[in-house]
């Protein structure tokens, strides 16, 4: 179901519930604000009270979410080391050693899908990118532990970059044209309804040469990998997400988005200090995700089945958060009997760097408010469960209605009350000092936390540390001094501001690129 056939149907509910979630998050500050000021001129008063007991549940509550963030990590963590040291050849040739492997192998030995029969198809949307940078992602999957001769790929142009696309072509066609067993050239013109952006190009890019694909084998045996153009692939990248597919059974298989974990570290270093700071805090999402089933959803790098991909007329062109949009498209699709299964092989993607730090801050700050666009799913979620009420999990309906009112109201709003209300509740009262601090240092804990967790366990065997335990210093430094002023410009300004622009003006019109240079 499209976004644009329920905007059609119900026009006024989907404009409601499109304004839900902004307005939610702008009632919270001001309710900040108008108690402060009640408070201010009514002296200590139920205003007070009233303002004192918000915080206090508001604090609470974030803390009860901050330490299971810091549990659920952990766990992904331990889930991803243990995963990578499987030894996945021995699965495929029949040659087990390990207890683990040998589980799985009997797993994979009773499945209708064995390794020789696969073929992965990546379609890579590019959009003014170096060749330098396409080029660093084809060898990656050329050097994988796959036979490349099963792999096809796709780059998807779109037609405003058409200048680049004639000169790169040729030049990534002589370099791989032979290596791969099918590589192809779309470009995108831009049509009526469409947003401009990565979904409306991977759409056109996927109808328009499935056909070739399906001449090759059948849907049924083809992973379709959607491929940021910087990704850099883990060497077990294809191995691992065709086992996980294998290990699928076969109802659901082609009822699943195969999600890899998705680490911002590939030129970590050159990155500015805000930079790196986020781009610890995605793939420490990444890995909570994984393992919060209710918060697994389909990240920028994602691979679903050929077949499962013609049931649900490939991607939506119609919005500019297309990869968390294929969560709900699919479920919807599929009448919520869907899962996203977390595969715990890497891709390598880059943070935010430009030549600049003042351009580096203005596409930071563009980044965040383009995801923090997630809230438009509200209406379609809702909208798609009234639709098909009947035929769904009533429950996990309700708890994903409350999940993705909860994430987005918080991320634009929270950190705005913890840093502000503080001072508010210090002016207005002196003997409330101590409980804010003991809050405020349990929030920095929660935060540093996750830091250290990130630096001690991430994959940053790639990073070649000289002083890890330096780096260790330097973060731990930042959470307790510059954190909150750098997560209200770059995170919660950014989101707000997306929010502002769908409550009272309009949304984003357009994807707007993160632009890389080499």
């Amino acid at each position: 179901m499209e976004i644009s056939q329920l905007k059609n149907k119900y026009p006024k509910a989907r404009k409601f519930f499109s304004k839900l979630i902004p307005a939610l998050s702008l009632l919270l500050i001001l309710f900040l604000f108008l108690s402060f000021i009640l408070n201010y001129f009514l002296g200590y008063s139920w205003a007070f009270f009233v303002l004192w007991g918000f915080f206090i549940v508001l604090y609470v509550w974030w803390l009860i979410r901050g330490f299971e963030y810091v549990i659920l990590v952990l766990a992904g963590i331990l889930r991803y080391k243990n995963f990578q040291k499987l030894n996945l050849q021995n699965i495929f040739s029949w040659k087990p050693l390990s207890r683990v492997e040998k589980q799985i192998f009997s797993e994979y030995n009773e499945s209708d899908l064995k390794i020789s029969q696969v073929y992965h198809w990546i379609i890579i949307p590019t959009f003014q990118d170096p060749y330098e940078m396409i080029e660093d992602t084809f060898e990656s999957i050329k050097n994988s532990d796959f036979d490349n001769k099963k792999i096809l790929i796709t780059l998807a142009w779109e037609e405003a970059d058409k200048d680049n696309f004639l000169t790169l072509k040729e030049k990534i066609k002589e370099k791989y044209g032979n290596t791969f067993r099918y590589l192809n050239f779309t470009l995108h013109k831009l049509q009526s309804g469409e947003v401009q952006g990565k979904g409306s190009n991977v759409k056109y890019s996927a109808k328009t040469t499935y056909k070739d694909i399906l001449k090759i084998t059948s849907a049924e045996n083809i992973l379709v990998h959607v491929m940021d153009s910087e990704s850099i692939v883990q060497d077990r990248y294809f191995s691992a997400m065709w086992l996980e597919f294998c290990l699928t059974k076969s109802d659901l298989r082609h009822k699943t988005i195969y999600q890899p974990m998705l680490f911002l570290l590939n030129r970590f270093f050159q990155a500015p200090y805000f930079s790196k700071v986020i781009a610890l805090s995605v793939g420490a999402y990444i890995l909570w995700a994984s393992v919060k089933w209710v918060g697994t959803r389909a990240q920028a790098v994602q691979a679903q089945s050929l077949k499962s991909l013609l049931d649900t007329d490939f991607y939506s062109s119609e919005t500019i958060t297309e990869d968390w949009h294929q969560y709900y498209r699919s479920y919807c699709a599929f009448a919520w009997k869907f899962q996203v299964k977390p595969v715990y092989t890497y891709v390598l993607l880059e943070p935010v760097i430009w030549q600049t730090i003042w351009e580096t801050v203005k596409l930071q700050y563009n980044q965040i408010r383009r995801w923090a666009h997630w809230c438009l799913d509200l209406p379609y979620l809702i909208l798609c469960a009234y639709e098909k009420w009947k035929k769904l999990s009533k429950l996990r309906t309700l708890y994903e209605i409350f999940w993705l009112i909860e994430a987005s109201v918080l991320w634009s709003s929270l950190q705005f009350i913890l840093f502000f209300g503080s001072f508010f509740l210090i002016l207005t009262w002196n003997a409330f000092w101590e409980i804010l601090l003991l809050f405020n240092a349990l929030t920095l804990v929660v935060l540093l936390m996750v830091l250290l967790i990130s630096y001690w366990f991430f994959p940053f065997k790639v990073l070649k540390f000289k002083n890890k335990l330096f780096e260790i210093g330097k973060y731990g430094f930042f959470t307790f001094t510059l954190m909150g002023p750098f997560l209200l410009v770059l995170n919660w300004l950014p989101a707000l501001h997306a929010q502002l622009m769908i409550l009272f003006w309009k949304p984003m019109g357009k994807f707007k690129v993160t632009k890389k240079y080499r």
